[in-house]
């Protein structure tokens, strides 16, 4: 398990990397990484969401203007995969040659 503060950049970057790794479709991936945004807007994760909002507003007097730095978006999500897409040709070669990751070994530690 990991996590941070809003769970949507680093960690839902993070987090998307290793399901399309380990071959889960973008359907499942996309909606695992929304799942920030429930999970941020209920139970405990609500008022960590209203601490965070609380502490952001101390430079931002305007909610919606924050809205974006900690809500999750699948346009982001897109993008990050276009990237790596657009720099590597493929999601593998940007697994490969980017991160240097063994995706096999991957596989065998996590699936197996």
């Amino acid at each position: 398990m990991f996590y941070c503060t809003a769970g949507k950049d680093r960690t839902g970057w993070l987090a998307a990397i290793i399901l399309t790794a380990l071959g889960v479709d973008e359907r499942t991936v996309v909606a695992d990484y929304l799942m920030t945004n429930t999970c941020f807007t209920t139970g405990r994760g609500a008022a960590g969401r209203q601490r965070l909002l609380e502490s952001l507003r101390t430079f931002i007097d305007d909610a919606q203007i924050i809205l974006p730095v900690i809500n999750a978006d699948p346009a982001y999500l897109a993008a990050a995969f276009g990237e790596a897409r657009r720099i590597y040709g493929t999601f593998g070669a940007f697994c490969r040659r980017g991160l240097q990751l063994d995706v096999a070994q991957l596989r065998r530690n996590l699936l197996a």
